[in-house]
């Protein structure tokens, strides 16, 4: 399985690119720049860009049924209309704790926003994974996590990959779709620091997942059920965030990365940091969902 990356994006430097998702029924690529307190909206089918400021460090952005896209940032909820840069707040404020922020997330089949929360210190144990359905509740289903990250489904909807991050681990649990109830966690994969630290994470058609290494230089697909590498994309920069499969056929896989902390060396080696790569990997992936509102 070989790969020809591309650029899609030469101009646009993320300071911490992440949550790249692809919404089928717009034909459109989100993400966010967390610590730019940006979302950007990509249509490749025209090369048009939208990029709307939120005001604030954000964590990740789902699509809705409605015209708006749903964000986490860094405490709170929003719904942003990109058509005229307006943010409107979520009707329901779920019970972050003060220490805490949000981070990456994901919907569900079912249309309910699975989201983590983390301590801005990352202490071991503090972080969440928070579920908020179609009737704005919001309750927390795990918890003694770190840096919750990269959220993903196996292709029937059955299992739930979730990602670690500073605990450098991938997880499986088993998933109830009707009421969104989770399995105890098996460790699917745990990466050494020589590795880099896992973070977003996608799924394909096979049910295999790939997952953006920070400090890695790669992106790797892992087996779903064995946990064992089954494929590489290396990148010409060291911090790759996240991954997702878009396109028409979803046979592309983008790339978000961060240039946020490198040293003035660092980006000196590496002047495509913060890119948004796309790249032919030889999978196809599986839609990704909307917030049922």
């Amino acid at each position: 399985m070989s790969a020809t990356l591309e650029t899609p994006l030469p101009n646009l430097r993320n300071r911490h690119g992440q949550g790249a998702l692809w919404h089928a029924r717009t034909g459109q690529l989100y993400w966010v720049d967390t610590a730019g307190h940006t979302v950007h909206a990509l249509e490749p089918a025209t090369g048009r860009t939208r990029t709307a400021l939120v005001g604030e460090p954000v964590g990740t952005v789902v699509p809705t049924r409605r015209a708006e896209v749903l964000v986490a940032r860094h405490r709170d909820l929003a719904f942003l209309d990109f058509a005229h840069g307006r943010l409107t707040p979520f009707p329901v404020e779920p019970p972050l704790p003060a220490d805490q922020r949000f981070n990456d997330g994901k919907c569900d089949a079912d249309g309910r926003l699975w989201v983590g929360s983390m301590n801005e210190e990352g202490s071991p144990g503090d972080g969440c994974l928070w579920c908020l359905d179609a009737t704005l509740r919001a309750e927390v289903r795990r918890t003694g996590l770190t840096a919750p990250a990269g959220i993903a489904w196996s292709p029937d909807g059955l299992t739930l990959f979730h990602v670690d991050s500073i605990a450098r681990r991938v997880e499986a649990l088993a998933f109830s779709p009707g009421d969104g109830a989770l399995g105890p966690p098996r460790t699917l994969r745990e990466f050494a620091v020589a590795d880099g630290t896992p973070a977003g994470a996608a799924t394909d058609a096979e049910g295999h997942l790939w997952i953006a290494l920070r400090d890695g230089w790669r992106v790797v697909r892992i087996d779903s059920t064995t946990g064992a590498t089954l494929a590489e994309i290396p990148l010409p920069v060291q911090r790759p965030t996240a991954c997702a499969f878009g396109g028409a056929a979803l046979d592309t896989l983008y790339i978000t990365s961060a240039r946020d902390g490198l040293t003035y060396a660092e980006l000196d080696r590496q002047p495509l940091a913060g890119t948004l790569f796309a790249t032919k990997p030889g999978a196809t992936g599986i839609p990704a969902h909307e917030f049922a509102v």
